[in-house]
């Protein structure tokens, strides 16, 4: 390898191949690491659209005590409800179980379910 000589100033080439080889591969781990939780992003955006219209189709459908449906974007709700035995009528409530399933056009049906006791007579 040459020397310097007195009153030569920069890089040689070997150092500027090394240098940008070591931006590149930062920027390549950089990139991996952003796309990534960009794509976390978007599941935790589309699991909490999902999860909304669950509570929301629930809340109404435990409310009024007959089965629920709703449309929201791509996303579809239905809540079922059943009754549950084991209560018995002459206190005037009757326990039913109301679930409800959330789907999309590709993705994983969400289920939530809880139980209610609705007035006797008020539920399915």
């Amino acid at each position: 390898m040459a020397t310097r000589q007195p009153g030569e100033h920069g890089f040689t080439i070997v150092e500027v191949v090394v240098g940008f080889t070591i931006i590149a591969l930062a920027a390549a781990a950089l990139s991996a690491v952003l796309g990534g939780g960009l794509r976390a992003a978007e599941l935790a955006g589309r699991d909490a659209a999902r999860i909304a219209l669950a509570q929301d189709v629930l809340a109404e459908a435990a409310s009024t005590g007959r089965p629920v449906s709703r449309r929201a974007g791509d996303l579809e709700a239905a809540a079922e409800l059943v009754p549950e035995p084991g209560l018995a009528p002459r206190v005037g409530l009757s326990l039913v179980r109301v679930t409800v399933r959330v789907s999309d056009a590709g993705g994983p049906v969400l289920e939530l379910a809880t139980q209610r006791l609705l007035p006797a007579g008020a539920g399915p």
